[in-house]
């Protein structure tokens, strides 16, 4: 258990720090562990609430679904920094993120995601396990794509404060 928990805190670091140097952003870098992390999180303390030992199998959810979450979130930043250098908005930017990309990351999320549960027909209980956590975690990580990243990027302003009066006025519109 404490071997898995440094692994996945050694591979978010570094996941993290290459996002920031990608972005040329750490404040982008750092604020990407909140959708990031959170669907995984979500996982094991599902597995814990529902008794789910820790295992091999198990213990592989959170590489597997870190990396389809992260390169999700790769794809949707680098749609928005397009559409914020455009028209530097948060909310117009999140739209136009969404209009451009979101379709391509639900489906391809929702493809994957499928793949996974497939496994719940196994006889295997490692293989079930595996399986079922694993589609959990990518349909999380879509959630959190298009939830918790949105907010982060509204609340925090990674890419510099807006008006008060242009994000009240996005905000009622």
């Amino acid at each position: 258990l404490e071997a898995a928990a440094q692994g996945l805190g050694v591979a978010l670091i570094l996941i993290l720090a290459v996002m920031a140097i990608q972005f040329r952003s750490i404040r982008l870098g750092l604020l990407c562990a909140i959708p990031n992390g959170a669907p995984v999180l979500a996982v094991y303390g599902l597995m814990g609430w529902s008794g789910i030992a820790l295992s091999v199998p198990t213990a592989m959810i959170a590489s597997v679904a870190i990396g389809t979450i992260v390169d999700n979130s790769i794809y949707l930043l680098a749609r928005f920094r397009e559409a914020f250098a455009e028209q530097p908005d948060y909310v117009e930017a999140l739209i136009a993120m969404v209009c451009a990309s979101g379709r391509a990351v639900v489906f391809s999320t929702l493809t994957l995601a499928v793949g996974f549960f497939v496994g719940v027909f196994s006889s295997f209980v490692p293989t079930v396990q595996f399986g079922l956590l694993t589609g959990a975690a990518f349909l999380l990580g879509l959630i959190s794509q298009f939830v918790l990243l949105p907010l982060s990027l509204v609340l925090f302003q990674p890419l510099g404060r807006m008006r008060a009066a242009a994000a009240l006025g996005s905000l009622l519109a």
